[in-house]
């Protein structure tokens, strides 16, 4: 089983925090100057990343025509002291997430999928994941494993249904050290299943 990971799955812990649902989602209303994505822990996307973006996740599904925006999945992975692999398995690294980036061919995200409107673009490790946030930065009750998050900066969408999806292109065989079973196959590894939202052109808020 791999261990890709929509950002729902930090979601996973929370009952323990008594949070109520009106303290996640996007607190500035998609159209203002700010955008703030914020999970149900009380931890801000766009402060914690350092990014102006709009992001389009589980918690926060509205985008705003003519604004850029970002995707969000992660991959997970186990520490290279702790990690543990399948018989046969010689990873290129010894840090497992060090080994996924050795592998990761391109980042695909493909916008309209099956459409008319299909575009996909192509993006390098580099440009589209940032392995300097943890799982736990976002759920303190989710462990502190590596992570490697997919957000590429995306241009704007026209107003109207949008679907995406953020896949993986891998060079070969991955295993995230986490369990024995926790490999990704070399070619396309989606991070979500196609999530869709309408986009909108909200009126401006100038307050």
């Amino acid at each position: 089983m791999r261990r890709f990971l929509a950002v729902l799955i930090a979601v996973g812990a929370l009952s323990a925090l008594s949070l109520s649902p009106a303290s996640a989602g996007r607190v500035d209303p998609p159209g203002r100057q700010s955008n703030d994505c914020v999970h149900p822990s009380g931890v801000n996307f766009n402060e914690l990343f350092s990014v102006p973006e709009q992001f389009w996740n589980v918690i926060c599904a509205d985008v705003s025509a003519g604004e850029q925006w970002r995707p969000t999945g992660a991959w997970t992975f186990a520490e290279a002291a702790d990690a543990i692999y399948p018989p046969g398995y010689v990873p290129l690294n010894a840090n497992p997430i060090d080994d996924w980036l050795a592998k990761v061919v391109t980042i695909k995200m493909v916008i309209d999928g099956g459409t008319s409107r299909e575009k996909t673009y192509f993006y390098s490790a580099a440009q589209a994941v940032r392995t300097d946030v943890r799982i736990s930065d976002i759920n303190p009750n989710f462990p502190t494993w590596p992570t490697a998050f997919l957000m590429p900066r995306m241009g704007p969408l026209s107003p109207g249904h949008h679907t995406h999806q953020l896949i993986v292109v891998l060079s070969a065989e991955q295993c995230d050290g986490l369990t024995l079973d926790g490999c990704a196959p070399a070619g396309e590894n989606p991070a979500f299943n196609v999530r869709a939202t309408e986009v909108t052109t909200p009126e401006i808020d100038h307050h």
